[in-house]
C-alpha cells in the first residue's frame, strides 16, 4: 500500500510540475511577440499591428490604419479621385487602383494648397505628410544611419521592413508599401513591380520632398522631383 501511495505522488508531482512549466513557457511566449510587435520610438524594427479601425474618403473608400511609433497612417496607398491637377490608374487600369492606390501629381495631392501639413485631396482628420513626418516614420524603423537632410538612400532596413512580403519585404510588415510604380511627366506608366513613389507636402523651390523604394532595395532613397510626376499618397492623422 505504501508503495502505491508513494507512486500515486510520484505521478501527480510529475503532472504539477509540467502544467507549471507549459504555462511559464506561455507565458513567455506571449511577452516575446507584444515586444516584436510594438516595438518603440526608438529604432523598433516591427510597428504595432493594422487597427481595426478603418477610415473612409469623401468617396467611400475604405483604408487600414496603423499606429508607428506616435504616429497614426494610412496602411493603404489613397484612391480617392482630386478636382485639382491630375491623378491616374497605372495603364489606365481600374484594378490597377484597386490594388495600388491612384497616382497623382503634386497639385491634386495638395487640392491647390501649398503649404506643408495641409489636409489636401485625405479625409477629415488627416492630412498630407509632411517631409519631416516622413522622416520620423522611416527613423521608426531605421537602425543605421538616417539623416534627416540626406540627398541620397538611408534609413536601413526600413526600405525592406516597410515593404510587403512579396517583393522583397518582411512578413510583419504593417506599413505594406507596394510596387506601385509612377507617372512620367509626359503621362506614361513605368516601374510597376519594381518601385514605390511617394509625395511629402513639402515643397522646395521648383521641387517636392519624396520618398523612393526599390525593389531589392533596403534603405530609402530621399530626394526632390518635379510635381507633374504622378506617385502614390499616404495620409497621416492630425
Amino acid at each position: 500500500m505504501k508503495i502505491k501511495n508513494k507512486t500515486v505522488f510520484i505521478i501527480l508531482g510529475l503532472i504539477i510540475f509540467l502544467l507549471v512549466g507549459v504555462a511559464v513557457f506561455l507565458l513567455f511566449s506571449d511577452n516575446g511577440r507584444e515586444t516584436l510587435t510594438n516595438g518603440d520610438d526608438n529604432g523598433g524594427l516591427v510597428s504595432s499591428p493594422p487597427s481595426p479601425e478603418k477610415i473612409q474618403d469623401v468617396e467611400g473608400n475604405s483604408y487600414r490604419t496603423v499606429k508607428v511609433g506616435s504616429q497614426v497612417w494610412m496602411a493603404e496607398n489613397l484612391q480617392t479621385t482630386s478636382e485639382y491637377g491630375k491623378s491616374w490608374c497605372y495603364s489606365d487600369h481600374d484594378f490597377n487602383c484597386d490594388r495600388y492606390g491612384r497616382l497623382y501629381n503634386w497639385e491634386a495631392v495638395m487640392a491647390g494648397n501649398q503649404e506643408p501639413g495641409s489636409q489636401g485631396i485625405c479625409p477629415d482628420g488627416w492630412y498630407v505628410p509632411t517631409d519631416e513626418d516622413w522622416h520620423i516614420l522611416e527613423s521608426f524603423f531605421a537602425t543605421s544611419s538616417c539623416e534627416a537632410g540626406r540627398l541620397s538612400w538611408g534609413c536601413y532596413p526600413a526600405g525592406e521592413m516597410m515593404k510587403t512580403e512579396v517583393w522583397g519585404g518582411v512578413e510583419e510588415s504593417t506599413f505594406a508599401v507596394l510596387p506601385a510604380g509612377r507617372i512620367d511627366r509626359e503621362e506614361r506608366s513605368g516601374h510597376l513591380h519594381t518601385y514605390s513613389f511617394f509625395w511629402t507636402s513639402s515643397k522646395i523651390g521648383d521641387g517636392v520632398w519624396r520618398r523612393v523604394f526599390l525593389d531589392a532595395q533596403s534603405s530609402i532613397l530621399r530626394t526632390t522631383e518635379n510635381p507633374e510626376y504622378g506617385y502614390s499618397v499616404r495620409c497621416i492623422k492630425r
